[in-house]
């Protein structure tokens, strides 16, 4: 084996012990083994996972193995981009990047090394996932577990997938200003755009040539559902939890006709993560302090550092009041922590000022559909990333020995990240909700449930798992979701930006906001007694 490969390999090594040595990897199993519950469906439910022109496909390794195939094919892409994401500003962050600087180790390699150790986690994801399944075959199966069609299948499926998602969120890694919390945002809409376009490209080709539409689609969801509608003859299906119509009979799927020629098309989607780890290669810094720091020349005209260079003198304006009223020495002591915290949010995220400025204007010019329908929406999005870092940021600066050394606060500290997180969802959303309390008071109730659930998420969910992907993640997919739904589903209209949500609906946030809050804290206590 040649030296050039060792490093590599040895990279790999190195990033998949670091990554299954954190708390979320356990999380992620737990997650993996309840999606797989929920992802099949007993037809005594009415509903079936495949259903195909209103009949339910019987349940067997072909129909399960390529209806989850294809969902994993959906969302691997995006939940898989944040389980992955990170690695290499994880070094920088600990130090190692620059020891890996000094040694002999090759940009090529190290890059390869990171792309090989994301996709070994994305494969054990992947992996668990479809042991899952497997186990509710034996639940719920119809027929015979075959368990080379389901690892045919997935590794056709999922193989380029993973390849994909790892070669992206190695280039995010690589661009300047995309290798934290703003590549992680950004992602989300590039996931966004990214999945119907794969099904398009594929769009009216079910039996022909797919063109050049097979080399975007490294997700394999329009692969799949191009060879769904070649083996059934029929463009009328549903992958997913379908209500069916319970007077038809099941019907059989035959299977994926994975001859020659589709393998062949399903490989050339390669071609598109191997343009993205090319173009990563020339962008890398390797941990070159003149190109990796913060305020280097190559990112001071970007267009997030230039908004920075905005909000800056604006974040300064709430520190300039604090002083001159003097209450960060004559307030009580709760309420000189929860200011100090808000403050330092303010510092660290200089656009969350700006965010407060633009909502309040929007909330005072814009007409109230238009209030509703474009202002409430980006605003619950960009509330996302700005709450993500509040609950872990001690821990990612290294600091949290020093916080938790403080007299007090340890026990407190959990509830003061609640409180944090609900100033800053509030003061990002105030403008909208006295405007919509005034004049549609049930759309302003969803507004403020809807921030509260928001903030108490990013603490629950960051205090269990230590990182601000899982929220990101999660809250991004449900606001798409949600924001999909309309007001056609009453039950996700969770910040009132359609005014459908009933007085029950409320009350229901209102009780998730609450659970979210009270496990937050109760596993912030756990944990202490863990340390103690």
């Amino acid at each position: 084996m040649s030296p050039g490969v060792e490093r590599a390999l040895a990279v790999a090594v190195t990033d998949v012990r670091a990554r299954l040595r954190r708390p979320a990897s356990a999380w992620l199993l737990a997650a993996l083994a309840l999606a797989a519950y929920f992802t099949v469906p007993p037809p005594s439910a009415g509903r079936g996972l495949f259903v195909i022109d209103g009949a339910r496909v019987r349940y067997t390794s072909e129909a399960l193995a390529c209806a989850t195939g294809a969902l994993l094919s959906l969302l691997l892409p995006l939940f898989g981009f944040y389980v992955v994401s990170r690695a290499v500003g994880h070094d920088a962050r600990t130090g190692v990047g620059p020891l890996v600087a000094a040694t002999p180790v090759r940009r090529a390699e190290f890059l390869l090394g990171k792309l090989l150790g994301s996709t070994i986690i994305l494969g054990a994801v992947s992996a668990g996932f479809l042991a899952c399944i497997l186990g509710m075959h034996l639940v719920r199966g119809e027929g015979p577990l075959l368990p080379h069609v389901y690892a045919v299948y997935y590794l056709v499926l999922g193989l380029p997938c993973i390849l994909g998602v790892a070669a992206f969120a190695l280039l995010f890694e690589s661009v300047p200003g995309l290798g934290g919390r703003a590549g992680d945002f950004f992602y989300f809409f590039v996931w966004l755009f990214a999945m119907p376009l794969a099904m398009e490209v594929w769009k009216g080709m079910p039996t022909g040539e797919p063109g050049w539409g097979r080399f975007l689609d490294s997700s394999g969801l329009g692969f799949a559902i191009a060879q769904v509608a070649r083996a059934t003859g029929s463009t009328t299906f549903t992958i997913g939890a379908t209500p069916f119509d319970v007077t038809k009979a099941p019907v059989e799927f035959p299977g994926l006709s994975l001859t020659p020629a589709t393998i062949a098309w399903r490989a050339e989607s390669l071609l598109l993560p191997v343009l993205l780890v090319l173009a990563a290669m020339p962008l890398f810094h390797r941990f070159d302090p003149a190109r990796s720091r913060p305020g280097a020349a190559h990112a001071r005209w970007s267009p997030l550092a230039l908004a920075r260079a905005l909000a800056r003198p604006l974040s300064r304006v709430p520190l300039a009041v604090v002083d001159r009223t003097g209450f960060a020495s004559r307030g009580s002591p709760v309420l000189r922590t929860l200011a100090a915290e808000v403050l330092l949010t303010a510092r660290l995220n200089p656009l969350l000022v700006l965010t407060v400025a633009v909502s309040a204007v929007l909330a005072a010019v814009l007409p109230l559909p238009l209030l509703r329908a474009f202002a409430l929406p980006t605003l619950m999005a960009l509330l996302v990333p700005l709450l993500a870092d509040t609950p872990v940021r001690e821990t990612q600066a290294g600091v949290a020995g020093i916080v938790y050394a403080a007299p007090g606060l340890r026990r407190r500290l959990v509830p003061f990240k609640l409180a944090t997180a609900s100033c800053v969802a509030l003061l990002v959303t105030v403008g909208p909700a006295v405007r919509l309390l005034v004049e549609q008071p049930g759309a302003g109730v969803s507004l403020v449930l809807g921030s509260l659930l928001f903030a108490s998420a990013s603490v629950l969910l960051g205090i269990a798992t230590g990182s601000p992907k899982p929220f990101m993640a999660l809250a991004l997919g449900f606001w798409y979701v949600a924001l999909s739904a309309g007001e056609h589903v009453p039950a996700l209209d969770f910040a009132g930006w359609a005014a459908a949500a009933t007085p029950a609906v409320r009350v229901a946030y209102a009780i998730a906001v609450a659970l979210a809050a009270g496990t937050a804290v109760a596993m912030g206590r756990l944990q202490e007694r863990l340390r103690d």
